[in-house]
């Protein structure tokens, strides 16, 4: 890999070739990412050769390229005094994931899914570069070396258009307008947000269809026209690692610690607890403190997808899984404080206020029925 102008390139060997459909192919430099499997390399004999082992680096007039042909000249090959450099395991430059962002649109004939791009949406899939650790959505332009980042543009209005402007993989604050969280993705899709929270959002229809814009949050409600939508769906590897970064929110490893090692391994059981746990009278108690932690005005309030009785459920079960071992929780609470005839929606939004705004606003980001998403609520935590 190569840092040009504070952006990692990394050799990138020819799709043609690898599908076969070319005898040979130049490589060539492309963002470096973890999840692309054209940029993953070994060296064999002291040269280098794709993951696989089947084609190797070779070289004329100063191009790298590879062949199906292993007669092809030149080789590359590594000069002795490059030994201490192949014994040494280098850090990474940076952790971006290849993805696209697509949205889908019902038409008479069928799902049509379209990608996300610069100036607008596609039918044909656009690579685009998430870098988690600069929040950078980012597309390459191959001509100049470059990446151009999508940038919130909403300010003090109530939406606008992004844009996209020249950027690299030099670290950045949070706090700035090319930072995009992708988070809270299902294999359905999930939401974009700036760094203050605006969503990301296309329309479906009109004269500007296809083109991302963001939208405070408080707007959502009123922003209709041309059917605009907040559900984009990320490709898989994107998908994993949000899960992965999340993964401290439950236990949803595939193994611990990580590396895929079948002997550390272990299986996904359902969520139960000890067969010693005693459901004293302390832990009938608190339970009935949880349940009755409602208010006149509040016990027919749905927020979103989620109203006091799933709201108490989900209490119940965190701290059940949380605290068994011990005397439950003699006040406060896992996500709200247990106070007779008071809204726990209130303590919610001063603890949580991130996890409130999804619960609120998830019905009308996704245009999902409320019946849809407790299904899939209930699924997840079963």
């Amino acid at each position: 890999s190569y840092t040009i102008n504070d952006t990692w390139l990394c050799i990138t060997a020819p799709e043609t070739v690898i599908r076969a459909e070319e005898n040979w192919d130049y490589v060539n430099l492309r963002p470096c990412t973890i999840n692309d499997p054209l940029q993953r390399w070994i060296v064999k004999d002291n040269s280098f050769w794709t993951a696989d082992g089947r084609y190797r680096l070779k070289d004329t007039n100063w191009y790298g390229y590879i062949s199906r042909n292993s007669g092809d000249k030149y080789n590359h090959t590594l000069d002795s005094s490059m030994d201490d450099w192949v014994k040494t395991v280098a850090t990474p430059g940076n952790i971006s994931v290849k993805t696209s962002i697509a949205w889908d649109l019902q038409t008479a004939y069928g799902n049509e899914r379209y990608f996300v791009r610069w100036g607008g949406s596609d039918k044909n899939t656009t690579p685009l570069y998430y870098n988690p650790e600069s929040g950078h959505l980012a597309q390459y332009d191959p001509v100049s070396g470059s990446l151009y980042c999508m940038y919130s543009q909403v300010g003090e209005s109530n939406w606008n258009w992004v844009k996209w402007a020249l950027c690299s993989d030099a670290t950045i604050s949070k706090d700035n307008p090319a930072f995009w969280n992708v988070f809270f993705e299902t294999d359905e899709g999930g939401m974009i947000t700036d760094y203050k929270g605006n969503a990301l959002r296309v329309t479906r229809y009109g004269s500007n269809w296809g083109v991302a814009y963001a939208v405070k949050p408080s707007y959502l409600e009123k922003d209709t026209t041309h059917s605009p939508t907040s559900l984009f769906v990320v490709d898989k590897d994107l998908l994993d690692w949000t899960r992965y970064t999340a993964s401290n929110l439950g236990k949803t490893d595939q193994y611990c610690p990580a590396g895929n090692q079948e002997s550390l391994g272990r299986k996904r059981v359902v969520r139960t607890l000890p067969p010693n746990f005693q459901l004293t009278e302390e832990w009938m108690n608190r339970l009935y403190a949880i349940a009755t932690s409602n208010s006149a005005e509040s016990a027919t309030l749905l927020h979103g997808v989620c109203g006091p009785c799933l709201l108490h459920t989900f209490q119940m079960m965190a701290e059940l899984q949380e605290y068994h071992s011990r005397r439950p929780l003699q006040s406060g609470g896992y996500f709200f404080d247990t106070v007779p005839e008071t809204n726990p929606f209130i303590s919610l939004q001063q603890r949580y206020p991130l996890l409130y705004f999804l619960l609120g606003d998830i019905p009308r980001m996704f245009a999902f029925s409320n019946q849809f998403i407790r299904i899939h609520v209930l699924l997840t935590i079963a």
